[in-house]
């Protein structure tokens, strides 16, 4: 109602909510489709106080994905050795978040009463201490609060099902049954339980991803064949020896492929390729033979075609041949004669 009587008294800019709207739009067509992995899923165990924990349990690790799905720019994107797939990783500050917005959502499940019941009840508990006394009738509270008969009655009997109040005396067809408060401040004890669980799972994620950010994982990509070491000569060596070849070795990884690509080309013309043709053949990593398919498709020397989530490669023709054939522009052309 507030922001109703700003905007007809013309408080309420309207090109902010122009603006809003348009960056909004902006947001979501930025977005990139993805799947979503959360490592950290095991760790998440819901109270033992609330119902239904299936459902509630994929609708908080849904909620989870959908904000780590907005914040993918933020995050780590990793690949399936498998497929190639891209796939973001969910972050601890995902799950905080998640939780801090469904915490209301997971109160009002584990309440056993209704939502208007429970407004009823907070308002009778506020209305008793105001007027310091423990027990009411019907028809104090209907002075006090407009409502309808049939719905105090509604509510007076959902409250004494569950024993949050219960009849001390009266009669119901003279002044009506006098009631009284029986468990004052019992769903605080809810509330701090299913906090605390929460707060609880919370510091365990952060606990696992601070062990795996101190002790982080190998990189999955293999090293190349190295000749083994030899032992120290008397004299010092030079220095600049190992940088010169492992620099002409990154710059041989794109030659091979190509070179490997071609062979596959003399066996069977026209055909396409993905890095998981080529992992099977060089031994490295899906994620290097993406990245140096992706550097000959820049230079020209492979066609590339998105199908769903997944690069094709072809090698680039023209009318005098393939174009793959011509050395690369960063590397010595000695190194591919045959």
């Amino acid at each position: 109602m507030e922001y109703q009587k700003r905007c007809k008294a013309g408080l309420i800019d309207q090109s902010d909510i122009l603006q809003t709207q348009r960056r909004l739009q902006c947001l979501i067509a930025s977005l990139r489709p993805a799947n979503i992995i959360n490592p950290f899923a095991p760790l998440i165990d819901l109270p033992e106080d609330i119902p239904h924990p299936r459902k509630t349990l994929l609708l908080l690790l849904d909620f989870i994905e959908a904000i780590t799905f907005f914040h993918q720019y933020q995050r780590e994107t990793t690949a399936d050795q498998n497929t190639g797939e891209l796939m973001i990783k969910t972050h601890p500050e995902d799950i905080e978040l998640a939780f801090a917005l469904l915490k209301n959502s997971l109160l009002r499940r584990a309440d056993e009463l209704s939502a208007s019941a429970r407004g009823f009840y907070e308002w009778l508990q506020k209305y008793l201490t105001e007027a310091r006394t423990k027990q009411f009738t019907a028809l104090d509270v209907r002075k006090a609060k407009r409502i309808h008969p049939r719905t105090l009655n509604r509510y007076l009997q959902e409250l004494s099902l569950f024993h949050y109040i219960q009849v001390t005396g009266g009669n119901k067809y003279r002044e009506g049954y006098r009631y009284k408060i029986t468990n004052l401040g019992e769903d605080n004890g809810l509330n701090n339980s299913i906090g605390n669980a929460l707060q609880k799972t919370l510091e365990t994620i952060k606990a696992e991803y601070a062990k795996q950010t101190a002790h982080p994982e190998p990189s999955p990509e293999p090293e190349p064949s190295i000749e083994p070491a030899r032992e120290p000569e008397r004299r010092p060596a030079k220095p600049t020896a190992p940088k010169v070849q492992k620099r002409q070795r990154i710059n041989e990884k794109e030659g091979y492929t190509l070179n490997l690509l071609l062979e596959l080309e003399a066996a069977q013309s026209r055909r396409e390729y993905l890095p998981g043709d080529l992992t099977a053949l060089t031994g490295r990593s899906l994620i290097s033979e993406a990245r140096y398919l992706k550097t000959l498709w820049e230079q020209g020397k492979l066609n590339r075609e998105a199908r769903g989530r997944q690069y094709y490669y072809t090698l680039a023709t023209t009318e005098s041949g393939t174009v793959g054939q011509t050395p690369l522009s960063n590397s010595n052309p000695s190194d591919y004669k045959s």
